[in-house]
């Protein structure tokens, strides 16, 4: 069966749910939003493992511009996010986890997880989306006048060149210099083992090996100490195809180095995450890109809104944040 909306958005992250809210409180239009995820929010990911909780993803939020702060300010009067160990700036986590937050936004919005766009296509003036769900193993069809694509740029072309939509050179120039590192993620159920001193985060503990440690109990949203270590970004390149078992026991050392104390770690119970896109580097400019000559095909998301920040030091919450909301007002205005 075909459905029509008027705006279908392609990724129910951060980016796709602000751009959703925007188009749905400016516009009377109708809007669908698709997710390949079993939940929204992308790497807004919180997990649960053997009673521990553990954001894997996107660990924090920070603000560089006055648009994100005063954002930031309201979801501190809703109660959605909560200052956390902010020594040296201002930093916020998630009440309950950060894939809380993404559920707070997607909240009433007209949303379809665990379905995957395999292609885009025009047909007299409108567009067609395929997906396929993969809970049921059914395709599914919409058609809509504008589509909003969110997801990570080496997703994007796929969907495009399955539906024979074209880019101009000079765009697609301009994507193909986006640069995504990956990151392996290892979440570690310490349970109430004695001889761990960590207290909220380490940054760089073993450059080159682990980037970042965080305990999630020092978030509020975990009653037992529960370490989310996010492995540097050329070492999970390197290994992102190894076993978890591998993984784990490359890492384990390392832990035992910070433990200092004889307990035995390999009793733990733990989880590896694989993020293949985790970091966009080198990234456009605008906060979105129009490339429907005419019938509004948008591309958004954290690779986009280098303009938001300084030294495109690469891509964060916050420009996925503003990408999602410029290119929402966009289509408010003209859907």
């Amino acid at each position: 069966m075909m459905k029509h909306v008027d705006v279908v958005i392609v990724g129910a992250g951060i980016s796709g749910l602000m751009a959703a809210n925007m188009i749905m409180n400016n516009s009377n239009a109708s809007v669908q939003l698709l997710d390949k995820g079993q939940s929204p929010g992308g790497r807004l990911a919180t997990r649960r493992i053997a009673g521990g909780n553990f954001d894997h993803g996107a660990q924090f939020i920070t603000a560089n511009s006055d648009i994100f702060q005063a954002i930031i300010e309201s979801w501190l009067i809703q109660g959605w996010i909560t200052p956390w160990n902010s020594k040296d700036r201002p930093r916020y986590a998630a009440v309950g986890g950060m894939n809380q937050l993404a559920k707070r936004l997607a909240f009433q919005q007209p949303l379809e997880c665990s379905t995957v766009v395999e292609s885009i296509s025009l047909l007299d003036g409108d567009y067609i989306v395929q997906a396929r769900n993969t809970r049921t193993n059914t395709w599914q069809q919409w058609t809509a006048k504008s589509v909003l694509l969110t997801c990570p740029i080496p997703q994007m072309f796929p969907i495009l060149e399955s539906g024979d939509i074209s880019i101009a050179s000079d765009i697609s120039s301009l994507l193909h210099k986006v640069e995504y590192k990956p990151c392996l993620a290892v979440m570690v159920c310490m349970g109430e083992t004695k001889g761990f001193p960590l207290v909220g985060n380490m940054r760089e503990p073993f450059p080159g090996i682990i980037s970042w440690i965080a305990d999630n109990r020092s978030k509020g949203i975990s009653e037992i100490p529960s370490w989310t270590l996010h492995l540097d970004s050329d070492w999970s390149e390197r290994h992102f195809n190894d076993t978890d078992s591998d993984i784990w026991n490359d890492v384990l050392p390392y832990l035992k180095n910070i433990q200092g104390e004889t307990n035995t770690l390999e009793e733990q119970e733990y989880q590896i995450k694989r993020w293949r896109f985790a970091k966009a580097h080198q990234l456009i400019s605008e906060p979105f890109l129009d490339i429907g000559n005419g019938v509004p095909l948008l591309l958004s998301g954290d690779a986009f809104g280098s303009c938001y920040l300084p030294g495109n030091s690469g891509g964060k919450v916050e420009n996925a944040v503003l990408s999602g909301i410029a290119a929402g007002q966009y289509l408010a205005k003209i859907v």
